[in-house]
């Protein structure tokens, strides 16, 4: 399935400073996150939507370990800060 970002574009997921409110599409082999990154009083806010791929979920019916994680850029591209972003689900 194409989409107009892709991991091996560098900048495609980078939210500029000057931005409030960011919508985005993350897609890779295994899942599509559909996000939206907004600033909040506090900080930042990420909610989306999680879909795991059909031929994932097709050879794999339960998933019991998870983990994403989003990563904060400077403006050279070097990582500041790793931060545990995977959903709970019940």
């Amino acid at each position: 399935m194409p989409h107009d970002e892709s991991l091996g574009d560098r900048h495609a997921h980078r939210v500029s400073e000057a931005d409030e409110k960011q919508d985005g599409i993350l897609a890779t082999n295994d899942l599509i996150l559909k996000y939206t990154l907004s600033e909040s009083d506090n900080g930042a806010r990420l909610t989306g939507e999680l879909v795991f791929d059909r031929s994932l979920t097709n050879s794999f019916p339960m998933i019991k370990t998870f983990f994403l994680k989003m990563n904060w850029l400077d403006v050279d591209g070097h990582v500041l800060q790793s931060i545990d972003i995977t959903p709970l689900y019940e």
